[in-house]
């Protein structure tokens, strides 16, 4: 496996490495996902707006989406009370800045931390290599 690895390590397949994080043992156990689209006549160019979300510690994971300035946002909170703080207050209370009013937010998604039945790259990985 060294040999591989290090191929697509130089080939530029494998860019980095990353810890895994037990979020249960920080105690964050809720996590909620949602779309967010970026609401076109906010005043605001849409780069500033997705700073806002880049900016929220609660954000752990924010895709681009392919429709034009639509992400996907992956949440993580300590509890409900914290989530329901979250998404109910406003945005400077949240450690965010007041571009966040740019954003229309689709249903949230909640659920717990024993829910996630994976989390992993490598079968992808290993399908593609063994293609090759």
């Amino acid at each position: 496996m060294g040999k591989i690895r290090r191929k697509l390590e130089e080939s530029g397949v494998i860019i980095g490495y990353s810890t895994k994080i037990d979020f249960a043992k920080l105690g964050v156990d809720v996590f909620a996902t949602e779309t967010v689209a970026i609401v076109p006549h906010c005043g605001k160019e849409s780069t500033h707006c997705c700073s806002a979300l880049l900016e929220s510690p609660h954000v752990i994971k924010l895709n681009k989406l392919p429709e034009q300035n639509r992400f996907m946002a992956f949440y993580g909170f300590r509890n409900l009370g914290e989530l329901e703080h979250f998404f109910k207050n406003g945005p400077e209370q949240n450690g965010v800045s007041s571009h966040v009013y740019c954003f229309q937010h689709s249903p949230i998604k909640i659920f717990s931390g024993k829910s996630r039945l994976k989390d992993c790259s490598i079968g992808l990985l290993t399908k593609i290599v063994d293609e090759i």
